[in-house]
């Protein structure tokens, strides 16, 4: 009996040891997957904000032209529906108005497309610092075309507005002796005021302004032209 009680207290002891190994192994690999599982959260939460600047990153490349920092076409299409609705809310008008250099080709062909680029950055910031007000933006749509869209009530300051831009662009004095309009660069420009109960799209208001710049041109350039839609 003694020795079969030996052989028992010796069988739990070296049970229990197993044990203990056993559970201690177990921790150690259950401290290990949760180590690694933290550091692969940790990791993935580090690459879901890379992924995420990264994408506003190429958001906002989408949406800007890279050569005078302005926003594009596309990002125009998003703001003019965003702010037709706020002028529906507040019962006020928006105007949209687009803008071309004058025979911006031949400026390129005789002075080249460096200085073009020049004179496109120097009509750009020219833009931005006449239309400052917080809701006005401005938006490169395309070549030597740009556009602003802002608040305004009435025809008489939307005149006032686009004759400033006409005398700030001279005011620039760009040498262009290849214009029939002047020595010096020039612009034309298209406006439409917008009513608030308008429900036209972005692309059909896009139209009928381009047709008020292209009067603008006909009737001499260095002018502009305003419609009410």
């Amino acid at each position: 009996r003694k020795k079969f009680l030996s052989l028992y207290d010796g069988a739990v002891y070296k049970l229990g040891i197993m044990l203990g190994l056993i559970i201690l192994a177990v921790l150690l690999i259950s401290y290990s997957v949760f180590a690694s599982i933290q550091s692969d959260q940790t990791r993935l939460e580090v690459a879901t904000k890379k992924l995420k600047r990264l994408n506003k990153k190429l958001e906002n490349v989408s949406y800007t032209d890279s050569l005078t920092s302005m926003h594009n076409r596309r990002y125009f299409n998003l703001v003019y529906e965003r702010e037709l609705k706020r002028a529906k809310r507040t019962h006020s008008h928006i105007t949209f108005m687009m803008l071309d250099i004058d025979h911006f080709k031949q400026f390129n062909d005789h002075y080249g497309h460096q200085d073009g680029d020049t004179a496109l950055k120097a009509v750009a910031n020219t833009l931005k610092t006449t239309f400052n007000r917080p809701d006005d933006a401005v938006y490169r749509l395309g070549g030597e075309e740009f556009g602003v869209l802002f608040s305004a009530n009435n025809e008489e300051g939307v005149e006032e507005i686009s004759q400033k831009v006409l005398d700030n662009i001279e005011a620039l004095d760009i040498k262009h002796e290849y214009s029939s309009v002047s020595n010096h660069l020039t612009i034309s420009i298209g406006a439409g005021i917008i009513d608030s109960t308008n429900t036209q799209s972005a692309d059909k208001l896009y139209v009928e302004v381009d047709s008020a710049l292209y009067e603008a041109k006909d009737s001499g350039r260095n002018s502009y032209e305003i419609l009410t839609i």
